[in-house]
């Protein structure tokens, strides 16, 4: 739905698509140079119960993102309102109900580059009863000099997004279904063509982001920077996204916390179906190296999963597994098929923080 996926393009950060600090959250984190060695070594049974819960906001946090192509969405409206505002530079347009959004178009060394400033500006092309209300400042800088005269982003062309002191509303009538927040955000898209699930690209983001859903995901991003590839193919039709780069995230819904370097880490979501899947690399900080694999597929349930199984490398080389089902979440260290701890759901799981 081309209005949502404005919104969640925005907050890839892409949805992000995963830190200790926001724009708007109040709780922000000090960057990441890089993802230490942890300073106490876990037992594959405390490792195991955090490696379960960073999964899980990791996946809740790839699987925001992928909901639609970070970037490549908002890049469509943006370049309609682009277009009306470059032809009308300095003059309000593109809202209704309220609101005013204005801007100014320049070609510069043949790139064209649009400056808006919005003020609760909601966008016009309202979907099935869903509003988005925008606030704040965008530059968008497209490498085609020809924007600013024509008001059209081509669907190829590479641009870069900078957000400041900004916020996106969606709303479904008086509801709020979606809220993302920014300080300064910066996106650099690279499209990639049109697969089964609709537009792709790759996504480079750098900046905090805050991330609020009806359905209870309350994230706080860190982006340092990372990049996301969506691509999606197949019959039924599937999204992979796959994430690489290093954040700080911070799961309000869960209470986890974590900082990371990613590395391939990919999360597979079937269109239409419920469960995803989870594989791939990943560094965290208070854990170690992590590698993860999906035995059965995931029901991810904010903020947690309700069925599922996951394989986890843990750094000291033993193959752990987790297991969700209606009855809680199962953790088996040592791969054994007999689970040392089950717990009521994840946020009853502890961490190493």
């Amino acid at each position: 739905m081309r209005v949502v996926r404005e919104l969640r393009a925005v907050a890839a950060f892409v949805t992000l698509l995963a830190g200790c600090g926001g724009g708007g959250g109040g709780d922000e984190a000090s960057g990441v140079g890089s993802v230490p060695t942890p300073r106490v070594a876990l037992s594959d049974a405390e490792a195991t119960e955090a490696a379960t819960g960073a999964g899980l906001t990791l996946a809740s946090m790839l699987r925001a993102l992928a909901t639609d192509p970070p970037g490549v969405a908002s890049s469509a409206d943006v370049a309609r309102t682009a277009g009306a505002m470059a032809t009308a530079a300095g003059q309000s347009a593109g809202c209704v109900n309220g609101g005013s959004l204005t801007a100014a178009c320049r070609v510069d060394h043949g790139r064209s580059v649009l400056t808006a400033t919005a003020r609760e500006c909601q966008l016009d092309g309202t979907v099935n009863g869903l509003q988005v209300t925008i606030a704040g400042g965008l530059r968008a800088t497209i490498n085609d000099a020809d924007v600013c005269r024509s008001g059209v982003i081509p669907n190829a062309a590479v641009r870069t997004y900078r957000f400041t002191d900004f916020q996106g509303v969606t709303r479904n009538g008086v509801q709020i279904v979606e809220e993302f927040t920014t300080q300064d955000l910066t996106q650099v898209v690279q499209p990639l063509g049109v697969g089964c699930a609709g537009a792709q690209a790759e996504v480079t983001t750098r900046g905090r982001v805050r991330v609020r859903r009806s359905n209870g995901t309350d994230l706080l991003i860190d982006a340092l920077p990372l990049t996301l590839t969506v691509l999606s193919d197949g019959t039924p039709c599937a999204q992979h996204i796959s994430g690489s780069g290093r954040a700080d995230v911070r799961d309000y819904a869960s209470g986890h916390a974590l900082r990371a370097a990613l590395d391939g880490l990919s999360l597979v979501n079937r269109i239409g179906a419920p469960d995803v899947e989870f594989d791939g690399a990943v560094a965290v900080d208070c854990i170690g190296a992590l590698e993860f694999a999906t035995d059965e597929p995931l029901l991810l349930t904010t903020p947690c999963a309700s069925a599922g199984a996951l394989r986890i490398h843990l750094p000291s080389g033993a193959m752990a597994r987790s297991r969700f089902d209606a009855s809680g979440l199962a953790l088996d260290a040592n791969g054994d098929g007999i689970p040392e701890r089950t717990v009521a759901d994840c946020t009853a799981a502890s961490t190493c923080r």
